[in-house]
């Protein structure tokens, strides 16, 4: 008897963890604009199962003409369900901001469907002009966005950078050849300072990178 009950428990257990595996689950789910509640057709959606995930070719899929969209073949865990829209303004799905452009789901052998509303905001948009502060001209910079112990992103400085909304973030300009620049007080350009924009908000900033030492030497 107790034997038989041992087996029926296993076997139990068995489909349990079958099920898990077999990548039954589905999601479904809208994107909607935070501010005018208007579908958001075309966005980008990745499901991550933890925070932490290596989001390199995640599930995914992108939203229809009303704003929804479906994964399916996912396996039962707890996933978070992220979206973007780069080129409307919207920013980059980024798992390190674990309260803003996603929901959280978790799919199960009872319910192995979900669906969730994602709300985007839009990004802060920053236009950044580059120069070199000796001569006046354009130069090629890379830049580095930070929030500290939380998320870093970098990348060559070629179109606006998005900004995620409401968030205090270290921005930092560099080039071969010129001294790192971050945004800083201008009373004190020692003691850098979080730059905030507010949702859709649009600012122009002017860099001027100082030549380093042995640099600054061949420019006279």
């Amino acid at each position: 008897m107790r034997l038989t009950c041992l087996t029926t428990a296993l076997l139990l257990v068995s489909s349990l963890l079958l099920q898990s595996q077999t990548g039954d689950g589905g999601i479904t789910g809208t994107v909607i604009d935070d501010q005018t509640q208007a579908p958001i057709a075309g966005a980008y959606i990745m499901a991550v199962e933890t925070l932490n995930q290596n989001i390199n070719n995640p599930p995914s899929a992108k939203t229809d003409s009303e704003g929804r969209f479906e994964i399916t073949g996912l396996e039962l865990h707890e996933y978070h369900v992220y979206a973007s829209k780069t080129q409307d303004g919207y920013p980059n799905a980024d798992p390190a901001y674990s309260d803003e452009n996603q929901g959280t789901v978790m799919l199960t052998p009872d319910r192995p469907s979900a669906s969730t509303v994602i709300r985007l905001r839009k990004a802060g948009i920053l236009i950044v002009d580059v120069r070199d502060a000796m001569t006046g001209k354009p130069v090629s910079a890379h830049y580095k966005l930070s929030v500290a112990r939380k998320w870093e992103v970098s990348g060559e400085l070629l179109d606006p950078l998005l900004i995620h909304p409401l968030t205090d973030v270290m921005l930092e300009v560099s080039a071969k050849g010129y001294k790192t620049w971050s945004y800083s007080d201008p009373s004190n350009p020692a003691r850098p300072l979080p730059l905030r924009l507010d949702p859709g908000e649009q600012r122009s900033l002017k860099v001027e990178l100082e030549p380093e030492a042995n640099n600054a030497s061949t420019r006279h």
